[in-house]
C-alpha cells in the first residue's frame, strides 16, 4: 500500500462538489455512509481519514462541505475513531467562522490542523489572524496534535519558520 511506503498515518478525504439536482441532506447522508463504510477498512490498515471543509468564498467555489460546524456534525454522525476532522484555520476564517467558537469542546474530533494567514493564504504573521489567540483556542478545545503548514510563502523559509516556532513555543495563556 502506498500509504505504508510513505509512512502516512492519515489520508485527507474531501466531500466533493455540490451535486446539482441532489438535495443537500441526501448528499450529506451519502458522505456519512461512504465514510462509515471506509472507516473500518482504514482502521484495519492503521490509517485515519481526515474530512476537510474548504472555503467556497475564495478558493473552492461549488465545494459541498464549507462549514466547520457541519464537518463536525458529520464526524459525530460517523462516530468512528478512524474518522476525524481536518481543521483548516484559513478556510474556516475565510468563511467567516470564529475558531474559538467552532472548535470549542470539539478538539477530540480534530485529527489535524492546517494553518495559513488571511488574506492571501500566506505564512502566519503576514495577515490579520491573531495567532496566539487562535492557537490558544485550539489548546482550550482539547487539540494537542500537529499543525500543518499549508501556505504560500512571501518571505524566506527561515524567517517564516522562526515566526511559527515562536508562536508554538509560547506558553499557554
Amino acid at each position: 500500500m502506498l500509504a505504508d511506503r510513505l509512512n502516512a498515518r492519515n489520508l485527507i478525504v474531501v466531500s466533493g462538489d455540490i451535486r446539482p439536482g441532489i438535495d443537500r441532506s441526501q448528499q450529506r447522508a451519502a458522505i456519512i455512509e461512504a465514510l462509515r463504510r471506509a472507516a473500518p477498512i482504514a482502521s484495519a490498515a492503521g490509517l485515519g481519514l481526515l474530512l476537510e471543509p474548504l472555503n467556497t468564498r475564495v478558493d473552492h467555489r461549488g465545494y459541498f462541505l464549507d462549514s466547520t460546524l457541519e464537518g463536525l456534525e458529520v464526524i459525530r454522525a460517523i462516530d468512528h475513531p478512524a474518522v476525524r476532522l481536518l481543521y483548516d484555520m484559513y478556510h474556516s476564517i475565510v468563511m467567516g467562522e470564529e475558531p474559538t467558537e467552532v472548535v470549542r469542546g470539539s478538539g477530540h474530533l480534530v485529527g489535524h490542523v492546517h494553518i495559513a494567514d488571511v488574506p492571501g493564504r500566506h505564512e502566519p504573521g503576514s495577515g490579520s489572524i491573531d495567532w496566539p489567540r487562535q492557537l490558544d483556542a485550539l489548546r482550550l478545545a482539547g487539540y494537542a496534535g500537529p499543525l500543518g503548514l499549508e501556505y504560500i510563502p512571501i518571505r524566506d523559509t527561515e524567517s517564516s519558520l522562526a515566526f511559527i516556532r515562536c508562536l508554538i513555543d509560547q506558553p499557554d495563556s
